[in-house]
């Protein structure tokens, strides 16, 4: 049976591990592992990992010797990922403990690249405000129109069939990978809200990078266009 590497970059969210690690552990199944990469932090986070995690074949942890960036270090951790099956965790974020045990029911039936749920936004306490928008696109609806969005998982093959992560789209690449990834494979929806998304001040949904963000989403859209057009012409 197949198991699920989550893959988490950390940069100075030391005070948020924590939720984020007992979520890993509370999962009611056990078919996953952890990799996080601590991506040159300067509030402690690296040590606090350390750890955290100590002694516990579950993690696999990870130093930056210099800041890379959030999609540099995602895409260190793909190449790297001990399975093929990954889901992207954020560090200040959390699993809702049937997370692993559904997602990978769907990879179980066969012929699955993409994977994804709906979400729940929450406050920085973890609080829960609002469902999040996920859900089953509809037959004759683009991606673009209802993204997937947390948790989002695929397969390492699909990923390397596909263009990747866009350095020059950050904040916003998560984005350009959806629509990337849907190009390659099929995207089916696990009906439940498995991930807790924290808000932030800072984040780059609620912040100051709200904008540029707004901006890169924008532009992964055209790109996406740009791409059907030329297939469907080629």
């Amino acid at each position: 049976m197949e198991y699920i590497t989550y893959i988490t970059p950390n940069y100075n969210k030391e005070k948020y591990l924590e939720d984020w690690y007992e979520s890993l552990m509370a999962q009611d199944c056990d078919r996953w592992c952890a990799f996080i990469t601590d991506d040159a932090s300067t509030d402690g986070s690296a040590e606090f990992i350390k750890n955290l995690v100590a002694n516990n074949d579950k993690f696999i942890c990870v130093q930056n010797s210099k800041n890379l960036g959030s999609l540099q270090t995602m895409i260190n951790m793909i190449a790297n990922s001990p399975t093929d099956i990954i889901g992207i965790l954020d560090s200040d974020d959390a699993l809702l403990p049937q997370a692993t045990a559904k997602i990978l029911e769907e990879y179980d039936k066969g012929a699955r690249g993409f994977v994804y749920s709906n979400f729940m936004l929450c406050d920085e306490t973890l609080l829960p405000l609002k469902e999040g928008w996920c859900r089953k696109l509809g037959e004759h609806e683009a991606i673009y129109d209802c993204p997937p969005s947390h948790l989002k998982t695929f397969r390492r093959t699909t990923y390397n069939e596909s263009l990747g992560y866009d350095l020059t789209l950050s904040p916003g690449g998560d984005k350009d990978l959806v629509y990337k990834l849907s190009e390659v494979t099929t995207p089916y929806f696990v009906d439940a809200i498995l991930y807790n998304y924290r808000i932030l001040p800072e984040s780059a949904s609620n912040g100051a990078t709200f904008l540029q963000a707004a901006v890169n989403a924008n532009r992964a859209i055209q790109n996406f266009k740009r791409r059907k057009a030329a297939n469907a012409n080629s």
